[in-house]
């Protein structure tokens, strides 16, 4: 295996005769090893990286389908043409616009404002604005 202009049993060859010491002999080992151990860890932490890639992608796609079911589920369960017959059923009745205050939630103080509560009832029901332009 020859490294640059260097090779392993020239290394060999100048330790046999004297020219390389101990001292420098041994550095050069620790080098040698440290760069082994280096290449090893950074093998590790890529494919340890890698999995934790190809987890998170899968788990992105399923989210993705579970976002899209949950969409489809929530526009069908706000359709007018599910909601009408329900709020019907219940006795509700249809406000007219001189009946009907929005409800404005203040987040600071966690009340909802006085002015928006003035008819917030119409026969016992809760009326929202919603449903005046609806039918």
């Amino acid at each position: 295996m020859k490294t640059g202009n260097l090779s392993i049993t020239a290394i060999v060859q100048k330790i046999l005769t004297g020219r390389i010491t101990p001292f420098n002999f041994l550095v050069l080992l620790g080098f040698i090893a440290s760069l082994s151990l280096l290449y090893i860890y950074m093998q590790i932490y890529c494919s340890s990286l890698s999995e934790k890639i190809n987890w998170s992608s899968k788990r992105m796609k399923s989210l993705r389908k579970e976002n899209i079911r949950l969409t489809v589920e929530y526009n069908g369960m706000i359709k007018p043409e599910r909601i009408i017959p329900r709020a019907i059923k219940l006795g509700m009745k249809r406000g007219s616009s001189y009946n009907m205050s929005d409800l404005t939630f203040n987040r600071d103080s966690g009340q909802f404002s006085r002015e928006s509560l003035r008819n917030p009832l119409i026969d016992g029901q809760l009326v929202s604005n919603s449903s005046v332009d609806r039918e």
